[in-house]
């Protein structure tokens, strides 16, 4: 898989979550392709993406406001950032 479209796709999981009740995260997390090139995706390609498509940062809020198990992504409501360990917001 394209690695760009594989992030696009990650950036697009809490709102692909909202519309798809019937999967899980994690199987939806699955499809994107996350996981066979982990090691090739760091915060600047993320970066990249979600400039190109900052919608997506709000799903990402309030799925981190609404999801109850750890861990969740930490966040800060001014610039946006992406980490490995989730979304923070400087």
């Amino acid at each position: 898989m394209d690695i760009n479209k594989a992030i696009l796709k990650i950036i697009q999981l809490p709102a692909t979550f909202k519309i798809v009740r019937n999967r899980s995260i994690y199987s939806l997390a699955q499809e994107t392709g996350y996981f066979e090139l982990h090691d090739e995706i760091d915060e600047l390609k993320i970066n990249k993406i979600i400039s190109l498509h900052p919608v997506y940062i709000d799903d990402w809020l309030q799925y981190s406001e609404d999801k109850r198990t750890s861990p969740a992504f930490k966040h800060k409501r001014r610039v946006c950032r992406f980490h490995k360990t989730g979304i923070r917001r400087n």
